[in-house]
């Protein structure tokens, strides 16, 4: 029997034994490989999880409360003490409704097998005590401090500043900058939202527990099993409190992350609707007209598709309080989502099309995709705006023969940075507007503009 790469420990309060036994199965059915134990008063001693992790051999451990959690960091700690990395956990307390509790935890599982590890630049250093209450044994066994995970960026795969730097003014706390010719994140400085995760077109930025591809294992199990989904901000301990019964919660760092594929893609996916409850005190970063405009370009675009129920399909704010709008879901599961855009709201939108038609043309502030368009009598073809185009959106060809500026709107994310480095921006010789237009996109690149390219007569080489 294989060793199992994630473990599930419920704690004996959840349920009686027969309903225990009933979602070991459940859950056995659900995630075969995962290795599920039954811990007496786990809620109070979290010392058990070295015993777990040793026992089974896994490396991540999904754990299953009766009740809340009064220190995370007390969690970490001993997870820590087993030798496994301190984002190796995920945490459900209270484990309730229990009928929905296998998909939950089945989620939990999806969510840590996506986990890809974290690295040291990764890890800010925090005091245990600024956590919240510890017990007695914490206080005397353990080391007094956690670890906050940070976003850090992968030099290789960062574009840098010339080509993009988009993640720079998404920062709302301007903790990223250019060092030494990098991109860098200041640790001490950043506000730890994630917001720089969704803006990086190429996935450059790593934060751990707080990947795209977490959030897609997660969000594709609850979607598939037709659950409505609540993304909800983590930083507030009273949302479980403030959540309307029905909603499987996921918790971002900072709804400012979530982008309108994310809805989109739930929705095509099968959840027949989804949520967004941010802070009870209002966002620390700023981000409550970035979420509801967000918001009205996901229904807008919806009752464009022909959805009739699309001003129910998503919640937001106060509304969240009560259970999910009894809604039919708009799509079976089609196949694994995908949240970076500008691929999450094209793809989720075309799936959505199939039953309820074409948007047309959709203009809005919001919108994650863009259109470029030149004038013809003024662009010089000097390729400037493909030079610069973090995507590959746009894209200039030269051969002997003919020079070609190339468009593909299924890669535009409406950054803008194509225009100011037109040199013939006087005449607005590139315009681009953030507009949804999903027969253009699934038509594949298209030719702007095309010209021959003139040929020295002395040496017959390009002028």
């Amino acid at each position: 029997m294989s060793t199992p790469h994630v473990a599930v420990g419920l704690c004996d309060g959840v349920a009686g034994r027969p309903e225990l036994v009933r979602l070991q199965a459940q859950l056995a059915a659900l995630v075969p490989a995962v290795r599920v134990e039954v811990l007496p008063d786990l809620c109070r001693r979290p010392e058990l999880l070295p015993e777990l992790a040793e026992r089974t051999g896994a490396r991540r451990i999904v754990l299953g409360l009766c009740e809340g959690v009064s220190s995370g960091a007390e969690l970490q700690a001993w997870i820590r003490k087993a030798g496994l990395d301190p984002f190796a956990l995920e945490l459900l307390a209270p484990l309730e409704p229990l009928g929905e509790a296998p998909v939950r935890l089945a989620a939990a599982v999806a969510r840590l097998e996506a986990f890809g590890g974290s690295q040291p630049e990764q890890l800010r250093l925090k005091l245990l005590s600024l956590e919240g209450k510890v017990s007695r044994r914490a206080l005397f066994t353990l080391p007094p401090v956690t670890y906050e995970a940070v976003p850090s960026i992968d030099e290789e795969g960062c574009l840098g500043s010339r080509r993009c730097g988009l993640c720079i003014p998404a920062c709302p706390v301007t903790a990223i900058e250019v060092h030494e010719g990098r991109v860098a994140v200041d640790r001490d400085g950043c506000a730890t939202c994630g917001i720089c995760v969704s803006t990086c077109p190429v996935d450059a930025i790593g934060f751990p527990g707080a990947a795209l591809a977490q959030y897609e294992a997660e969000l594709n199990v609850l979607a598939a099993s037709g659950q409505a989904v609540a993304l909800t901000c983590r930083r507030d301990r009273a949302t479980g409190e403030r959540l309307g019964a029905g909603w499987a919660r996921v918790p971002v760092p900072c709804l400012g992350m979530v982008t309108p594929g994310w809805l989109l893609q739930a929705l095509a996916a099968g959840a027949p609707a989804v949520a967004l409850l941010a802070c009870a005190d209002g966002c620390g970063v700023g981000q409550e007209p970035a979420v509801e405009s967000r918001a009205d370009y996901t229904t807008e675009l919806l009752r464009l598709l022909g959805d009739e129920e699309a001003t129910r399909r998503v919640v937001l704010g106060a509304q969240a309080a009560a259970s999910p709008p009894a809604v039919t879901r708009l799509s079976q599961p089609a196949g694994q989502l995908q949240l970076r855009e500008p691929a999450a709201t094209i793809t989720a939108a075309l799936v959505l099309a199939q039953h309820a038609g074409d948007s047309g043309v959709f203009l809005h502030a919001s919108s994650p995709l863009g259109l470029v368009s030149v004038r013809d009598d003024t662009c010089t073809l000097c390729g400037a705006c493909a030079d610069v185009c973090p995507t590959g959106a746009l894209t200039h060809t030269e051969t002997a023969e003919a020079a070609v500026l190339a468009f593909d709107a299924a890669q535009c994310i409406a950054c803008s940075r194509c225009v100011p480095v037109c040199p013939e921006g006087a005449s607005e010789t590139i315009r681009m507007s953030r507009a949804t237009d999903l027969a253009t996109a699934a038509g594949g690149r298209m030719e702007l503009k095309r010209d021959l390219v003139a040929l020295c007569q002395n040496c017959g080489r390009p002028v």
